[in-house]
């Protein structure tokens, strides 16, 4: 139910931060893609027992220090733009409070809380998604069917967590076939980050713009 003690947002600034923050991540996954998957087939190479091993070994070499410069970038715009995609999805759903004439189950901050909470984070952010996609769309309880647009985005962005803690794990070892596995881990991360990032993305012009159309809102700024 519609809160008192909250007021409606337009929540566009945010919303069109956290675009621009995933446009820029998909333009940086692209360039870590390319990096990296030269440089895993270098090592790859190399592990096969390539006769040019000597020539390899130093391609790898050159291409190693811009891999690891796109990474660092990569790790910044990931900080940075999940600091803006949390924003909005604050602000998003502290909207619903303010509007909406059915009871939310998410309070904002724990829309946000539960990408933190270990186990939990592979589920709870997803509900809170879904309570954010319906009842922006659908704010006096009709049960609007929820897109396919948001299962596709949680399945790559568990899938990028996923080959990303297997390339920190990876990364630990010493052993050359243990550092190609962990490129190869990279190069997937960033590659379910893409379709990822867009999907939400996509997500975020649409909830926004149900957010404008909602009963009572009337914008604060």
């Amino acid at each position: 139910m519609a809160n008192a003690t909250r007021q409606f947002v337009d929540p566009e600034r945010l919303a069109r931060f956290a675009r621009w923050c995933l446009i820029a991540l998909i333009v940086i996954d692209v360039a870590k893609m390319v990096s990296t998957g030269i440089e895993y087939s270098l090592l790859s190479a190399i592990l096969n027992g390539s006769s040019n091993r000597a020539t390899l070994l130093t391609d790898a070499e050159a291409i190693d220090g811009p891999r690891r410069l796109v990474s660092i970038v990569r790790l910044l715009a990931l900080i940075t733009t999940g600091v803006s995609v949390l924003r909005w999805i604050y602000r998003s759903n502290s909207n619903l409070h303010a509007t909406a004439s059915v009871p939310i189950e998410f309070s904002p901050g724990w829309a946000v809380g539960w990408f933190f909470v270990p186990i939990a984070y592979l589920w709870k952010p997803y509900q809170a998604m879904k309570e954010i996609w319906r009842a922006s769309f659908d704010p006096v309880g009709k049960q609007v069917k929820v897109s396919a647009l948001l299962p596709w985005w949680w399945f790559f962005w568990l899938a990028s967590n996923f080959f990303g803690v297997v390339t920190f794990r990876l990364s630990l070892s010493k052993d050359l076939s243990a550092l190609v596995a962990s490129i190869g881990a990279s190069f997937a991360s960033a590659a379910a980050d893409v379709p990822a990032a867009l999907l939400l993305a996509i997500i975020i012009a649409r909830v926004t713009q149900a957010q404008t159309r909602l009963p009572n809102a009337t914008s604060v700024f």
